[in-house]
């Protein structure tokens, strides 16, 4: 291939998003759901679409322009419910930010609804831009996931929320506030077992042994330190990090 001949290759070529994304299967395995990319003259923007494994049946479930939310991700809470992480532009006192929520997509009929319950939300000292964090996805409890939410306290700290996804089920504190605790792990249980703490520049990784109820301080480092471990995930066992 000759230079003047490349050089005739439109940009699209080489970088462009992909057609198809985040590509994921449900718990029954029966469905696949994804984000197909839109590029009309007409439309732009992104489509969710569910393909049944068994017929190859294909159904448009919602479209977003881009504009009001963009979808950053998906993951199948149970067998007809999708979790949709959804970043939107907003404004802070005057200055520009990206809020982060996640909503839930109803596949049978394609509604989509908030998560987290206004009742739980009132409850809150300020709200924060970032609201998405889905500690634990519960596979054994089709009913519930756990996410955690700063805002019950006066600074960062986070608490873990055990939100009901049926809409008749109650909604409920699972974790609170732990001073310094920005975020949550659970273990292969569900069990919220794990806190990483921040101080200034200071770690520290916080844990509970699954028979006890007090914490204690694992390890600590100093941030962007060689000595920075963070914890990933729980084995099988119930004290195996």
């Amino acid at each position: 291939m000759s230079s003047a001949s490349a050089t005739d290759l439109p940009t699209e070529y080489f970088a462009s998003l992909p057609d198809l994304s985040r590509v994921r299967l449900s718990p029954d395995g029966e469905n696949i759901i994804w984000l197909v990319r839109v590029e009309t003259e007409k439309r732009q923007g992104q489509l969710i679409q569910i393909v049944n494994t068994k017929t190859g049946k294909q159904k448009n479930i919602a479209f977003t322009d881009n504009e009001k939310y963009k979808i950053r991700g998906l993951r199948w809470a149970n067998e007809e419910t999708v979790i949709l992480y959804a970043d939107f532009p907003a404004s802070r006192y005057g200055t520009p930010t990206t809020e982060s929520r996640i909503v839930k997509l109803d596949t049978n009929t394609g509604e989509i609804k908030a998560v987290i319950p206004r009742s739980l939300l009132r409850k809150q000292k300020y709200q924060s831009n970032h609201m998405s964090n889905v500690i634990d996805f519960l596979p054994d409890d089709k009913d519930h996931i756990l996410v955690s939410l700063a805002g019950y306290a006066s600074g960062p700290e986070e608490s873990v929320l055990k939100i009901n996804l049926n809409g008749s089920g109650k909604s409920s504190f699972e974790q609170r506030t732990k001073r310094n605790v920005i975020d949550w792990m659970t273990d292969a249980k569900g069990k919220v077992r794990i806190g990483i703490a921040r101080d200034d520049t200071t770690y520290k990784i916080r844990a509970k042994l699954a028979w006890e109820s007090s914490w204690r301080t694992l390890w600590e480092f100093e941030a962007f330190s060689r000595e920075a471990v963070w914890p990933l995930a729980f084995g099988a066992k119930d004290n195996e990090l």
